[in-house]
């Protein structure tokens, strides 16, 4: 037992229950739970043996539930009750078991908060209904009564009985949850009224003011305007008279202040009847019938201010029949009239300009068949259409001193139609479109005739255009100037004159390709006065990407292109088969390339500057410098670059030595016509080529000469040496039978067997390596010991002498000088003979050169129309 508490489960007479704690007496107090026979049940606190504090009651025979405090056996305090379920929740203040004030919603939506009076509205509240609908003010005996505003929503908002408005709300006296007595009517649209209302509908006397601005005074009847009232629109406008099942009925007076005044007679909200008086602000006034709110019968117009002025018959509104008139610009018409405007035969006399014209009207307009004689002396006579010009029609013309014959449209030269000058120079048949020469036609000027396309008085689409000085185009146009495919013919060194457009090529002969605004752009073949044949990609009127050159001679470049100059990768090919395969930069070879010949031996040079564009630049095999004891580095390896050497083709021999060889021995080209080249120039370059190339092998079989007699000398005492050092040079190992020996790359040199105190010293074809096997070197020619001989004994001896390596030292040093100084001057006969090859060549295929000296560098002096513009052409 707690605090004199102790637990009790206890059923009492009548099939009530409690469980829970009791205190002496067994008198419920604390926490406990009372359930009667019929079902309820009470769980919560306990005080003195009745409910009291928090606690929850449950009913179901009434579906209630109350869950909040307790006083005396009474919901007293703060309290929730729910009905069947919680369809309706009761949420306030309750006093002796009665809810005074709170909050109450349905299932539904509903909600009221405010007074309350035995769970009924009473006193001051506010109810929201499922729909929206919302009261805010009195109730008594659970309706709205007494002063409220009700906002009501959309779906339950309706026009009131006689209007098409839709009531949003309604402040002012409610009797029985309905509005009647003097209040304000609020609609969806936004109008107001202030005034008497019956049940949401105006009745009496009041004021309305809509969302457009208008405000109507004065009598109402079942919701709308009813006998005496005044009327004020947005505009200004206002209405002072008779009303009538809200429209103007009766006499009254209309004033649109600024604009217009009506005094007369009104029905059913028009103007109707006799006697009507409208005046204009603009000073027009009319005097006459009404009918319908429209002028009808007889009447007159007039206007003080611009003396503009009619007389006549009106039907609805307008003029119609017979009648005069001055027009506010001093015109006169007279003639018939139908619908307001001038229509059918009639004379108009055109005050401003001073035209007359006299035919069929329509609608105040010409049309039809008419003459219209201008002031300007222009006469036109054919057909017109609403005011202009349309059909069939001729047209003489001063200002423009021509005359036209043929179709118009809409007041403009449109169709098939003839154009000529006074005097004929000048003129077109075709098509013509918004007053200017479009379609097919034919135009013969003083400078050129065109046949073809045009668009707005321009060549525009295919046509042939030709010049009387000489040329002509045929293909597409854009805007006077060529544009996409066509081809272009001049006679040589014709130029178009005027504004023909033809002069832009300049000195073309001949281009079949695409044009872009009057230049070469795109695919095309273009022929050029000197006989040269483009073809490629142009851009801005020059090759660009991709594209070749063929010349007279049938050379030809195909590769690479910027701005008009090879530019690239590219190809040049000669007449013979020779060609050059490189990059190009600005029109002139650049870096590394390859010169394959005729007969397909392939050279590889280096390109760097104009003289280099004919000698290139080669990579040559080093001759092996190795002495005994060394090991010799692979040929391979040693290579030196070189100006103008030649390069050893795939049999071994060089390249400018065969083709010297080939030509005779000293350099000559044998020409396809027999000949040397046409020309001055070309034969004082042959003579002095050939000094030249006789100068060079004179040296060189000189220097051999004077190694060989260096190194075999019998008196010399360093001579077995020498020769051993020689031999070493010559080949690392050599075989021990037969008179051979190996070069530097492996290949067999057969020794010529020379006599003991000289070698045999080679011929100018030897020398050059036309004799010479594939590998060989200019060391691989000296003499060597036969297979028998004193070799390795002279070794031995002149081992034992003491200055033996030092003397293998010299000779080596010695025998590497000549070596360098044979390959010098062989790479310079070889590079002598490929430009004369070259040389002659161009001058063959009718290049031009001025007269050559003695001395002159060849390509400098003869070759300078081929190489200094940087093109082969």
């Amino acid at each position: 037992m707690l605090g004199g508490r102790y637990p009790v489960n206890r059923t009492f007479r009548g099939g009530d229950h409690y469980s829970g704690d009791c205190v002496e007496n067994h008198v419920k107090d604390g926490k406990g739970t009372y359930t009667w026979a019929n079902g309820d049940v009470y769980d919560g606190q306990f005080a003195k043996d009745r409910q009291e504090g928090q606690g929850k009651l449950t009913r179901p025979s009434v579906e209630e539930e109350y869950v909040g405090s307790w006083l005396a056996d009474l919901r007293h305090g703060r309290g929730e009750l729910r009905v069947r379920g919680g369809e309706v929740v009761f949420q306030g203040d309750w006093c002796r078991d009665e809810l005074i004030s709170g909050l109450r919603t349905g299932a539904d939506g509903s909600r009221y908060e405010g007074g309350f009076l035995g769970l009924r509205r009473q006193g001051r509240g506010r109810d929201v209904s499922p729909q929206g609908t919302s009261y805010e003010g009195e109730f008594v005996g659970d309706e709205c009564h007494g002063q409220g505003t009700i906002v009501l929503s959309k779906a339950s908002a309706s026009p009131s009985s006689s209007s098409s408005r839709a009531v949003a709300s309604f402040t002012g006296v409610f009797v029985r949850s309905l509005p009647h007595g003097s209040g304000r009517l609020c609609y969806l649209n936004g109008d107001q009224y202030d005034g008497m209302v019956v049940d949401f509908t105006r009745e009496g006397t009041g004021c309305l003011v809509t969302s457009r601005g208008e405000r109507y005074d004065g009598g109402w009847l079942n919701d709308v305007q009813e006998g005496s009232g005044t009327c004020e629109w947005p505009g200004g406008d206002v209405y002072t008279g008779q009303w009538r099942a809200g429209q103007r009925h009766g006499r009254g007076r209309h004033e649109k202040p600024g604009q217009w005044c009506y005094d007369g007679p009104w029905e059913s909200g028009r103007r109707h009847g006799n006697d009507g008086r409208l005046d204009l602000a603009s000073g027009d006034s009319y005097r006459g019938s009404w009918a319908e709110d429209v002028l009808n019968g007889e009447g007159s117009h007039a206007n003080k201010r611009t003396g503009e002025s009619y007389r006549g018959q009106y039907f609805k509104g307008r003029r119609c029949g017979e009648g005069s008139a001055v027009l506010s610009d001093g015109s006169n018409y007279q003639g018939r009239w139908e619908d307001g405007q001038i229509a059918g035969q009639g004379q108009l006399i055109d005050a401003a300009t001073g035209d007359r014209y006299v035919g069929e009207l329509l609608a105040g307009e010409l049309h039809g068949s008419g003459r219209c004689e201008h002031a300007s002396g222009d006469v036109y006579e054919g057909s017109f259409c609403r005011g202009r010009r349309h059909g069939h029609g001729r047209l003489s013309s001063v200002r423009d001193n021509e005359t036209y014959e043929g179709l118009w449209a809409e007041g403009v030269r449109s169709g098939e139609g003839t154009s000529s000058s006074r005097d004929g120079s000048k003129q077109y048949w075709g098509q013509w479109r918004q007053d200017k020469m479009n379609g097919e036609g034919k135009l013969r000027c003083p400078e050129y005739s065109y046949r073809g396309t045009l668009r707005d008085g321009l060549r525009d689409g295919h046509g042939i255009c030709s010049v009387e000085a000489g040329g002509e185009y045929e293909g597409q146009w854009l805007a006077g100037e060529y544009n996409g495919k066509g081809r272009f013919c001049a006679k040589a060194g014709g130029r178009s004159v005027g504004d023909v457009g033809i002069a832009q090529p300049g000195s073309v002969e001949e281009y079949d390709g695409e044009w872009v605004r009057g230049k070469r752009e795109g695919n095309g073949v273009w022929q050029d006065g000197k006989g040269n044949t483009f073809t490629g990609t142009f851009v801005d009127g020059v090759l660009q990407g991709t594209g070749s050159v063929k010349l007279p001679s049938n050379d030809c470049y195909q590769g690479e292109w910027c701005r008009g100059r090879k530019h690239g990768r590219g190809v040049f090919r000669f007449w013979d088969g020779a060609r050059i395969e490189g990059e190009w930069c600005d029109d002139q070879l650049k870096g590394t390339g390859t010169h394959v010949s005729a007969a397909g031996e392939r050279t590889t040079r280096t390109y760097g500057h104009l003289t280099d564009a004919i000698t290139p630049k080669r990579e040559v095999e080093r001759p092996s410098m190795a002495v005994p004891g060394e090991t010799a580095e692979p040929s391979s390896r040693r290579r030196l670059s070189g100006h103008g050497g030649d390069a050893v083709t795939s049999d071994g021999t060089p390249c400018g030595a065969r083709g010297a060889a080939a030509r005779g021995g000293r350099g000559a080209t044998a020409l396809p016509s027999g000949g040397r080249g046409r020309g001055c120039g070309s034969r004082v370059l042959d003579g002095e080529l050939d000094v030249l190339n006789d100068s060079l092998e004179e040296e060189l079989a000189n220097i051999e000469d004077r190694g060989a007699r260096t190194l075999s000398a019998p008196s010399n005492p360093r001579h077995i040496a020498a020769k051993s050092a020689k031999a070493a040079l010559v080949a690392p190992s050599r075989p021990q039978s037969g008179r051979q020996s190996l070069g530097t790359q492996g290949s067999v040199v057969r020794d010529e067997q020379p006599a003991p105190g000289r070698p045999q010293r080679q011929s100018a074809a030897a020398a050059s390596g036309h004799c010479r096997p594939s590998g060989a070197t200019p060391q691989a020619a000296l003499p060597s010991p036969g297979p028998t001989g004193p070799r390795v004994e002279e070794v031995k001896q002149e081992e034992s002498l003491e200055d033996a390596p030092q003397d293998r030292h010299l000779l080596a040093q010695l025998a590497r000088g000549l070596a360098a100084d044979n390959l010098r001057l062989r790479e310079e006969l070889a590079a002598a003979r490929l430009e004369i090859r070259e040389l002659r060549m161009h001058f063959d295929q009718g290049g031009e050169a001025g007269p050559c000296r003695l001395g002159d560098d060849p390509v400098q002096s003869c070759g300078r129309k081929v190489w200094t513009e940087g093109r082969l052409f």
